[in-house]
């Protein structure tokens, strides 16, 4: 058995190994870290901070806000240049209703006078002009749409037919009303009212024809329209 002395023997001795060990892993760790405290190294990092990670950083922030910039330019050209092609649209149906109101009152007339056939006739050739140019900015502005094939399609095939055949439909019906008034407009005499009543009863016909084209390509401009919109919600267009 251990006498007091022996006892307190191995409690010194523990002691100073542990303090030892303690002295010698905070001396490890000390000089990990001392080269932290060297002057020369705080200069490069500082250094290097300032003209090399800094810069950069600025650099590419920058290049950022430019690419953010250019993205959001773009948007607002194409989503600007969608919204003026349904609005060129819309104008180039209004012709149709133009044209319509210039006949109108000459197929109440009882007998159509030649000044008034010429008269129509000018201003018929005149909306014609004004209905290639309408169409010709549509076409155009028809390209900044993503899916511009969606709308392409059915505008070249039903809206631009359906339009044509109404604007021919009115001209004819207002020749015919010429014809029965005695004017010499027509290359063949037949059963002129006859063939104008048919013609004036067609017109409704093709103006449903038409109204159902347009909302067809209207609505598909709108659909795109839309979803360019959802893409600017980030920018807060």
């Amino acid at each position: 058995m251990l006498s007091d002395d022996e006892k307190n023997r191995i409690v010194e001795r523990v002691q100073f190994e542990n303090a030892l060990r303690k002295e010698v892993i905070e001396s490890h760790e000390s000089k990990k870290f001392a080269w932290l405290e060297n002057k020369l190294t705080l200069l490069v990092i500082g250094a290097l901070l300032t003209g090399v990670f800094v810069p950069t950083f600025q650099y590419t922030q920058k290049l950022w806000d430019v690419k953010r910039q250019n993205q959001f330019n773009n948007l607002t050209f194409t989503l600007n240049a969608m919204r003026d092609c349904l609005r060129e649209f819309t104008y180039l149906t209004a012709l149709s209703a133009e044209a319509r109101q210039r006949a109108e009152p000459l197929f109440k007339h009882t007998k159509l006078t030649k000044a008034e056939y010429e008269s129509f006739e000018h201003d018929y050739i005149e909306l014609q002009k004004r209905r290639c140019d309408q169409n010709a900015k549509v076409i155009s502005l028809m390209s900044y749409f993503r899916d511009n094939q969606e709308i392409a399609l059915p505008f070249e095939q039903n809206y631009s037919t359906a339009l044509s055949d109404y604007l021919q439909r009115i001209d004819q019906a207002v020749v015919l009303k010429a014809c029965a008034a005695g004017l010499n407009v027509c290359g063949v005499q037949g059963h002129v009212e006859i063939d104008l009543q048919k013609t004036l009863g067609n017109l409704d016909v093709d103006l449903a024809r038409l109204n159902a084209a347009h909302r067809d390509v209207a609505a598909k401009m709108r659909e795109q329209i839309g979803r360019k919109e959802d893409e600017g919600i980030k920018f807060g267009l």
